[in-house]
């Protein structure tokens, strides 16, 4: 269609991932701003191809997908609480069998981003919150996520999986370790994180809250919110200055 923008055909075929009839899926939906929701079709067809999976199986997928396009499967068997062996043998029938998964390494990826995305628009809010706070929990502590091949730093992961739980209160012991990786090359996540985390935990000490509002207004300006930078800075230095006491 000449109306559709080359940015959103573009769109709809890395999102594709080189499969045709995806592409044509998701071409029917162009008409709209953008490539947004995944079409009913596309949801079922994957449901309809996942149907016969095991419940083992489909947990594990549930868990992989919460975990990213690509996990470390001994990360998802032990945050579920299933034995390792069963857990590989299980996964690497659905690689075989099925196609959506395949190995990448230690690793397994889904094949297609959309796979992903159907397994996550089908999950219920409460478990995909359940699922992101387990996988957190498994890393959160050094001598146990050293274990795995994560995606970014310990913190970094945890946090991002207590976040998506709505648990940013589990993130506070750890705020410092979790936006020191992050503050340069992901502005926009600091300036989340630091948010999430200040409003849900009342108790977090003075100095540890105005770290946190200094890295948030520094990330701020990385993303030219002035204004939004100049009343974080204010609200660490007043957070400060009562921290201090009277002159």
């Amino acid at each position: 269609d000449e109306d559709v923008p080359e940015r959103r055909l573009d769109a709809a075929a890395e999102r594709a991932g080189g499969n045709p009839l995806y592409l044509v899926e998701l071409a029917r939906t162009l008409a709209g701003e953008e490539v947004a929701a995944l079409p009913d079709s596309l949801q079922q067809a994957v449901e309809a191809h996942l149907a016969h999976l095991d419940d083992m199986a489909r947990e594990l997928l549930d868990a992989g997908a919460c975990a990213g396009d690509r996990f470390d499967p001994l990360w998802i068997a032990d945050a579920l609480g299933r034995p390792r062996l069963a857990a590989l043998r299980a996964l690497d029938g659905v690689a075989r069998a099925h196609g959506v998964i395949e190995p990448a390494g230690r690793l397994y990826r889904f094949t297609h981003r959309l796979v992903r995305e159907a397994l996550l628009a089908r999950m219920h809010a409460a478990l995909g919150a359940t699922i992101h706070a387990a996988l957190a929990a498994c890393v959160v502590d050094p001598g146990t996520g050293a274990k795995y091949a994560l995606p970014a730093t310990r913190a970094v992961v945890s946090a991002r999986h207590f976040l998506a739980a709505g648990e940013a209160q589990r993130i506070a012991p750890y705020l410092e370790e979790t936006l020191e990786p992050i503050e340069r090359a992901r502005p926009a996540e600091v300036v989340e994180l630091v948010t999430a985390v200040l409003a849900a935990d009342a108790s977090i000490p003075p100095d540890v809250r105005v770290m946190a509002l200094c890295a948030k207004g520094r990330a701020e300006l990385t993303l030219s919110r002035k204004d939004a930078a100049r009343a974080t800075c204010e609200a660490a230095a007043a957070i400060a200055a009562d921290a201090s006491g009277p002159a």
